[in-house]
């Protein structure tokens, strides 16, 4: 025998798909868009089962749900319904619901398995049937009910969100309860009762979220205290709230500005001194320019031997993350100045860094093995900054960084302060880059630079003797420049043995 299925909607579309999906041979379907002319069919049609959407024209989803449950001929024939909202506080609304189904795309498809599951029963509703004025009266009487459940609900709601001590909110929910009712055993009106135990369900769900938020604030802090000298704030902040392992794993694409330090010789340091010194040194060392990166809002991502690795654009980002971490390297390389009484023995060049900064579109995230990971970046915008910090001792410079990095910060703040160095192929990318060292340029004698630029032009068009004259002239300007005496080496060996095929730019197939 076929069931009877009873279902309030007013969409013909979402008809339409329960339709599909429930068998005609298994079920007959009675769709109503009123709530009133649905429930007075319900003598007449006597539903196994009942679905429905709460969003109706006429009667609200809630009150019609309070009927049927309510009234004891109606009260055990299952009730399905489906909501676009089913979290915690939907289901305080939605509590006499037998299940609550989220409303997708696909809901139902999850609602026709649901049915067919079910051992559904012929239903058997006697007595007189209500008229639609009847049902309507009884609504208004519901509707007046849940009203004032609606009202003490947004008070006992609000009441939560101000308090989210447990001790706290117990108290205002004593209190609450002091106002609104009398003490359990002397409550003998239905309706105050139901509404007791409405609010005793409401309150043990508030209470119980209190005590786990106040558990993860004090996980969270202790979580905080235990990682913020191995992660980022924002980044500890983030691994708290994901769920499981597989939500940790996740990365993105973002551009960000990376700085590539490491200690000029420090080989010599670490020959030369004990080993209890070089630790002592290495701590103070990644302190003080620790300090630099992070006041300009980069993120150290990983100290690796002498070097460190750190980021302005991520976690978190800036519209001026090129200018953070100029700022940031010059700030570094004042504390290096302010620590040369260190007592270490240094090389012959002294306690000196070398600092790498170019900017573009790197691979973030949690990488690493399921048990075993970190939050860092991947991609060509590391290996250019890591590449260009190792070319400070070639170019005996103390900042290199790429031409991304000047065009993004030249206007800005540093207007004046670059210097051309250098365009080359480095080994493993296909396109020049040039370089540029952010020093304080007015430190050059007058003419300096101005020669310089025409013979770096002269250079890149291939005019190797124009070129080595105006190189010359800066080296009688400014003695002991030790770009200088890379392009009067390149000029004199091209002069006498031109490259094959000259594109302006030199190829480093050194690290």
């Amino acid at each position: 025998m076929k069931k009877n299925i009873l279902c309030f909607e007013t969409s013909n579309y979402i008809k339409d798909a329960i339709k599909s999906e429930l068998s005609e041979e298994c079920f007959n379907l009675h769709f109503f868009s009123s709530g009133l002319e649905g429930l007075e069919k319900l003598y007449s049609i006597q539903p196994s089962i009942i679905i429905m959407n709460p969003v109706l024209g006429d009667i609200n989803g809630v009150d019609i749900l309070h009927f049927l449950k309510s009234n004891s001929v109606f009260s055990k024939i299952p009730v399905i319904l489906y909501s676009t909202i089913t979290d915690q506080i939907a289901e305080l609304f939605f509590d006499q619901a037998d299940i609550l189904l989220y409303k997708d795309s696909c809901f139902t498809l999850e609602l026709a398995k649901i049915v067919n599951n079910l051992e559904l029963e012929n239903c058997i509703i006697t007595g007189i049937a209500l008229s639609v004025i009847e049902i309507a009266m009884e609504i208004e009487n519901i509707s007046f009910y849940n009203q004032v459940k609606t009202n003490m609900l947004g008070e006992i709601l609000f009441i939560a969100m101000e308090i989210t001590n447990y001790n706290l909110l117990q108290i205002e929910i004593e209190n609450f309860y002091d106002e609104h009712f009398n003490s359990k055993e002397n409550i003998s009106d239905s309706f105050e009762l139901n509404l007791y135990h409405y609010f005793e369900k409401i309150s043990n769900f508030l209470l119980e979220r209190a005590r786990e938020y106040q558990n993860n604030i004090i996980l969270g802090k202790n979580l905080n205290n235990l990682f913020e000298n191995f992660l980022p704030k924002k980044v500890i902040s983030d691994l708290i709230k994901k769920e499981d392992i597989s939500s940790l794993m996740t990365g993105e694409n973002r551009e960000i500005a990376v700085l590539f330090s490491h200690i000029k010789d420090f080989s010599v340091i670490e020959n030369s001194n004990s080993v209890t010194s070089v630790v002592d040194f290495l701590n103070y060392h990644f302190t003080g320019i620790s300090n630099g990166i992070r006041n300009f809002g980069g993120e150290i991502n990983k100290f690796i031997g002498d070097a460190v690795f750190a980021m302005f654009g991520a976690p978190e980002s800036y519209d001026d993350n090129e200018t953070r971490a100029c700022d940031a390297a010059i700030d570094m390389l004042k504390f290096i100045s302010e620590s040369k009484n260190y007592s270490l023995r240094f090389g012959d060049n002294g306690y000196r860094i070398g600092i790498g900064i170019h900017i573009g579109k790197a691979i973030i995230g949690n990488i690493g093995s399921k048990d075993n990971f970190d939050f860092t970046a991947i991609g060509d915008t590391i290996n250019l900054a890591a590449r260009l910090e190792s070319l400070c001792k070639y170019y005996d410079r103390d900042i290199l960084v790429s031409s991304e990095i000047k065009d993004g910060c030249y206007l800005k703040k540093y207007n004046g302060k670059f210097r051309e160095i250098d365009t080359v192929l480095v080994k493993g990318k296909n396109e020049p880059t040039t370089i540029f060292s952010l020093e304080d340029t007015s430190l050059y004698p007058d003419c300096f630079l101005d020669n310089y630029n025409k013979g770096l032009m002269m250079f890149k068009l291939g005019n190797w003797i124009i070129a080595k004259e105006y190189f010359i002239k800066c080296d009688t300007i400014f003695k002991g420049d030790r770009v200088l005496s890379i392009y009067l080496d390149r000029c004199s060996r091209f002069i006498s043995d031109p490259p094959a095929e000259w594109i302006g730019a030199i190829t480093l197939d050194f690290k």
